[in-house]
């Protein structure tokens, strides 16, 4: 029997008119309402289109940006750094009980501390006995007392005073330097500095496993993520979650557990090198496994016994060429297989993401990927990513950067990405296009992968490049190297800068390009800017007593090399690329005094409030008076009293 869904009714279908039926007015009038349709709902999407936003960038919300930028925070208010644990925009930070994002109940149920919400812990503190303590409601004179918490044994009752908004020392506030102010601040730090220790970074990870969770269901900060593999059953062995990083070199040669509420600061980044015990085949089969990654399942609470876990889901595949372009695959049901002949791996995994969504409670509600894949032709090296993110919300809201995370608040901490990010309009409002791994450097096996430059730590990173005398020549006569070419105009002038506000950001100042010369003869090209030194100028900004890191200016230099091609025409050469990153402080910043004056206790008298009382005294000018001022008042009221008391008597 025929499906009757099947049956076509050309008569109830209208017939469409020819693009030529229509009137010139109608035509217009259908253009003009597509433009306005444009123009009112997707000025956010065309922009986006037109820039070609990379998954290396934060979206922008426009509807978050005002038409003219704040103006910059005052750096000289008591409440500037009040809260500096506080380090995920809308997310709850892991025992930041100052943190305006966390819920009572986070707080209560798996906090384990509270962080401290100041830099500096050199209060002075004044103590006396409990017995002698009595409270009293001083407020109308602008003095309030704060307890300390202490040990509820202790016989002692501690308070801090604590001033108006302007009180104690402050860093006086500079503008940004200019590029000659740079180069003088970095010239006289390199005549003071004999000798200056530059180091690559190096990122030492747990590889030693740590005592177990408690069974208990909830979640605190730090404990390790239960997971095996689906179907689950009872002989099944439970292990610990894990991601590869690298220990004592740039190479995968350990593994680190995931831990709750503990998020990467930038993606991570390391080399496998096949050998004759860890070949590609194998590995083909078990780590680069799509299959056995996509049928993980992990805890949803601390317990490993409580069988309670989630499987993992696929957000987004995508397929990484062998140039690395990146291209978002819509058919997430693809296999990992192996090739003897060709000795090939096909949709090897080679990076992943974990989004962790938490609840209020501890738990975890569910755990999405984000999976990197590619075709591995038997390689010498190669190169895998991971991330681990943990957000009270969706992956959706980290992604475009409702959530992202801060290198401080407000002032940078050390070794905390350095943000960076380029400027953007949308009809008469700018924004900052903002980098999801602040400034990088290029690094890794053919400068194929890129590494957070961290901030206030000087390092060299470097990379090579395989090429033949025909890609040389051609790159000398381009004079520019792609893979030290940045899109970046803007680094964050604080850990907490906002995209929002262009305020937040400092504009990296640059000198020319050196030109680069091809000699044929020689094979040699000489002055190509084969290296760039990032120097950035810090300075402290706020209260003495909590000082907050700045950026106080940015310059990109460009240094020449001379790459010179050798031995046979045919083969290839490997040539070095370098990024260094200085770090130069201010020194001898100027501080000011902003205090309130001693509160007046007493009320105000005139000075005259004893005339005509005065006392002559000796002196040399006839006529020298000495005047009972109001200051001295109550103590000649007081005497008066004695004496009156007295004679009574």
């Amino acid at each position: 029997m025929k499906n009757d869904r099947s049956v076509q009714m050309p008569q109830l279908v209208p017939k469409r008119k020819a693009f030529s039926e229509y009137s010139v007015s109608q035509v217009m009038i259908m253009i003009t309402l597509a433009v306005f349709y444009i123009l009112t709902f997707c000025p956010n999407l065309c922009i986006i289109l037109a820039l070609n936003v990379t998954s290396k960038d934060y979206s922008v919300d426009w509807n978050l940006v005002p038409a003219s930028p704040p103006a910059a925070a005052n750096s000289q208010d008591s409440s500037f750094g009040s809260c500096v644990c506080d380090l995920t925009k809308n997310q709850c930070d892991p025992n930041c009980c100052c943190d305006p994002d966390c819920a009572q109940s986070t707080v209560e149920k798996t906090f384990s501390k509270c962080l401290s919400p100041v830099s500096k812990k050199d209060m002075n503190y004044m103590c006396v006995q409990k017995s002698l303590v009595t409270f009293s409601n001083l407020d109308t004179l602008g003095i309030s007392t704060k307890e300390v918490t202490q040990d509820p044994s202790t016989p002692l009752f501690c308070v801090y005073f604590e001033g108006k908004s302007v009180d104690g020392q402050y860093y006086s506030v500079v503008g940004d330097l200019d590029a000659t102010t740079i180069k003088k601040t970095v010239d006289k730090e390199d005549a003071s500095t004999v000798y200056k220790r530059m180091i690559s970074k190096k990122i030492v990870y747990e590889t030693v496993p740590t005592i177990g969770n408690q069974k208990t269901d909830t979640y605190l900060y730090g404990d390790k993520i239960p997971t095996t593999t689906s179907p689950i059953s009872s002989t099944l062995t439970l292990t610990y979650l894990t991601v590869p990083r690298s220990h004592s070199s740039e190479l995968c040669d350990t593994s680190s557990f995931v831990k709750f509420a503990q998020s990467d600061e930038f993606t991570h980044s390391c080399y496998w090198i096949p050998t004759s015990v860890d070949t590609l085949q194998s590995r083909c089969s078990n780590q680069f496994s799509y299959d056995k990654l996509i049928s993980t399942v992990v805890g949803t609470v601390a317990n490993p016994n409580s069988n309670n876990f989630k499987a993992v889901s696929v957000a987004q595949l995508i397929s990484v060429s062998s140039t690395g372009v990146e291209t978002v695959l819509s058919n997430t049901n693809i296999a990992t297989t192996y090739t003897v002949a060709t000795q090939t791996c096909t949709n090897a995994v080679i990076g992943m993401g974990y989004y962790f969504s938490t609840t209020d409670t501890g738990t975890i509600s569910s755990v999405q990927l984000i999976v990197k894949v590619a075709t591995l032709v038997n390689p010498s090296s190669v190169t895998l990513t991971n991330n681990v993110q943990f957000i009270n919300g969706t992956i959706n809201d980290y992604l475009i950067g409702t959530t992202r995370p801060k290198s401080g608040n407000p002032g940078y901490i050390r070794k905390k990405p350095l943000l960076a990010g380029y400027t953007v309009t949308n009809n008469q409002k700018s924004a900052i296009y903002q980098q999801v791994d602040g400034l990088t450097a290029p690094t890794g096996y053919g400068c194929s992968s890129k590494t957070s430059i961290l901030f206030d730590v000087d390092s060299v990173y470097s990379c090579s490049l395989s090429l033949n005398i025909s890609e040389l020549q051609s790159l000398c006569l381009k004079n520019s190297i792609s893979q030290l070419s940045s899109p970046v105009t803007q680094i964050g002038r604080y850990g907490n800068a906002d995209y929002t506000n262009t305020n937040d950001w400092v504009a990296i100042l640059q000198d020319s390009t050196p030109s680069s010369t091809w000699d044929s003869l020689k094979s040699t090209c000489n002055n190509i800017a084969g290296g760039v030194e990032y120097q950035v100028v810090i300075a402290k900004s706020g209260s003495v007593q909590n000082e907050q890191w700045k950026v106080q200016g940015v310059k990109r230099v460009y240094y020449p090399l001379t790459w010179a091609f050798t031995g046979d025409t045919t083969s290839s050469n490997t040539f070095w690329i370098e990024t260094r990153v200085r770090f130069v402080r201010v020194s001898g910043q100027e501080t000011i005094q902003k205090n309130y004056p001693a509160p007046n206790f007493l009320p105000f008298l005139p000075e005259d409030v004893f005339y005509p009382f005065s006392l002559i005294y000796s002196s040399d000018a006839p006529g020298s008076t000495f005047t009972v001022s109001s200051t001295n008042w109550f103590l000649v009221l007081i005497s008066s009293l004695l004496t009156f008391v007295l004679t009574v008597m």
